[in-house]
């Protein structure tokens, strides 16, 4: 599956990717992923579809090897559908893990 990555090897932040669209699918083994496998904290992951975002067996993550776990953060206009797909923070070390929420039919930040 694709990759959709912001990574930090160092001390520095993962970094953060957005993506907009009106329909969004990740499947089949794609990720969307934020992570840092230095001491710096995950990116964040902002996913906004107006209409609709299914996860068919693909993920979106944030991922922190020593610091805090990023954010994810998931807005669709009608229904957000997962069929085998995930949607998660983790933290290996000793950083909190990240946040997140999610929300389908007109929910707002």
């Amino acid at each position: 599956g694709a990759l959709v990555a912001a990574n930090s090897a160092g001390a520095g932040s993962g970094g953060a990717i957005t993506l907009e669209a009106d329909v969004l699918r990740v499947a089949n083994g794609a990720v969307v992923a934020a992570t840092s496998t230095g001491s710096g904290p995950a990116g964040r992951v902002d996913v906004r579809a107006t209409d609709a975002l299914s996860l068919y067996g693909g993920a979106i993550t944030t991922d922190a090897a020593a610091a805090d776990g990023g954010n994810i953060h998931v807005r669709a206009g009608r229904m957000i559908h997962l069929r085998g797909g995930e949607i998660s923070t983790s933290v290996a070390g000793g950083g909190g893990a990240g946040g997140g929420d999610a929300a389908a039919g007109g929910g707002d930040d």
